[in-house]
């Protein structure tokens, strides 16, 4: 389901503040409920280790949200 005050057009799903979510983080987002003001603070990126704290996980994306992150 699309967060109160996001749109998505299929392949691109866009928070209040313009940020865009794609790929597996969008289809999270949409499998489960999602509070609508847990906006993403920037675009997904690459990371050489998806948790800074734990480096053993290695490499991934992230994308870090107001109140979380996804990897």
């Amino acid at each position: 389901m699309v967060p109160s005050g996001w749109s998505d057009d299929g392949t691109s799903l866009v928070a209040p503040n313009k940020v865009v979510v794609v790929k597996g983080f969008r289809n999270f987002i949409l499998s489960q409920p999602w509070e609508a003001d847990d906006w993403p603070l920037a675009v997904e990126y690459a990371s050489a280790s998806v948790e800074p704290w734990n480096p053993a996980i290695g490499p991934g994306s992230r994308q870090d949200f107001r109140k979380g992150s996804l990897a």
